[in-house]
């Protein structure tokens, strides 16, 4: 959840000043953005891309697509982490008997 936040403001960010093509490229530094791994593993994926003197620009198609892939993980996880604690749950209501 903590990566989904903060993916979601870099990205946020990018688009306030319109930072969407190598023109108007910012760097982190300009937008108050720490260089996270979060942010370096959005890079990798194609979210932001890398342009000349440390700036980079949104590439918007590819933000839906990942904060889209992003809200499918959480939900998986949290359907994971119901299941596992409803198994707990019943194995501790059963177990003593």
């Amino acid at each position: 959840m903590v990566v989904t936040i903060f993916s979601r403001t870099y990205i946020r960010k990018f688009q306030e000043v319109n930072a969407t093509s190598p023109e108007y490229a910012r760097t982190l530094a300009d937008l108050g953005l720490p260089d996270t791994w979060i942010f370096r593993r959005m890079v990798s994926q194609g979210v932001f891309l890398p342009c000349e003197d440390g700036r980079f620009c949104l590439q918007q198609a590819t933000a839906r697509a990942f904060v889209k892939a992003e809200g499918r993980r959480l939900v998986i996880g949290g359907a994971i982490l119901i299941l596992l604690l409803s198994v707990y749950v019943i194995w501790l209501i059963f177990a003593h008997f």
